[in-house]
């Protein structure tokens, strides 16, 4: 989320920065933004319980034999009670994000990008490596594998005895 967030709204969080706002201040916008999405499908399913769906709890109080309004009223706190915590993580989780993306100092971190996250566009992927093409200890027309590989930061299943 962090990655995404800093990427895209960089620019917009900089320039609040540099007028001299807070961290916090200068990623509000883009928290309320965050809460708002994560909330959609919780909110969704709260809208539709109960109209297009019987919800489980109040199902089996009903088949119990409970007043029907007291069922409602015990689904009713059940699926409020998911909605707050669907709320909660989602705050929880942007909190951490800020935290991420912001120095002790209220300085917007550098993005940091994985070294050899995924496999290079020239190096051959049967043996999974990233490394240069001229790492590899092939021949013309063969391709890179466990036994021709020479970059040791692959891992390889070890062979059974």
């Amino acid at each position: 989320m962090s990655g995404s967030i800093s990427r895209s709204a960089r620019p917009a969080i900089e320039a609040r920065l540099s007028l001299g706002l807070s961290g916090a201040d200068a990623f509000a916008p883009h928290q309320r933004t965050i809460v708002r999405t994560a909330l959609i499908p919780a909110l969704d399913s709260t809208k539709t319980g109960g109209v297009i769906s019987l919800p489980g709890a109040m199902t089996g109080l009903i088949l119990a034999g409970v007043d029907p309004l007291t069922a409602i009223r015990y689904q009713s706190v059940v699926v409020y009670m998911m909605l707050a915590a669907a709320a909660l993580a989602a705050l929880v989780a942007v909190r951490l994000a800020e935290r991420a993306l912001f120095d002790d100092a209220h300085r917007l971190r550098p993005i940091r990008t994985r070294q050899g996250s995924g496999p290079s566009p020239s190096a051959p992927s049967s043996c999974g490596c990233n490394s240069a093409p001229e790492r590899f200890s092939t021949t013309p027309g063969s391709s890179c594998g466990p036994e021709t590989c020479t970059d040791r930061s692959v891992s390889r299943p070890t062979p059974l005895a």
